[in-house]
């Protein structure tokens, strides 16, 4: 079993990166933030009907094995969307 990847901040503090796993589209508004964060293009919008036929988006995960784990889109989705794991 690994202990999973421990790397130091610039301080010299030890961090642990969180790789994206997966977002709930129950609770994703479709605002697109943390589309425009995420420096990797790990994520994109995906486009839908809702039941009243209002056109909506919510975020994937496009390219997750670019996912650095800094946990960007987590931090900035104010309706907590994201789940993390470590590798």
């Amino acid at each position: 079993m690994s202990e999973g990847l421990i790397y130091k901040t610039f301080g010299g503090l030890p961090w642990t990166p969180k790789f994206v796993e997966a977002i709930d589209k129950t609770l994703c508004l479709g605002c697109g933030r943390c589309v425009k964060l995420c420096v990797r293009k790990c994520l994109g919008l995906e486009g839908f009907e809702d039941d009243e036929g209002t056109e909506r988006h919510v975020a994937i995960i496009t390219n997750q094995e670019q996912c650095i784990g800094c946990q960007a889109c987590g931090s900035i989705c104010i309706r907590h969307c994201y789940t993390f794991k470590e590798k």
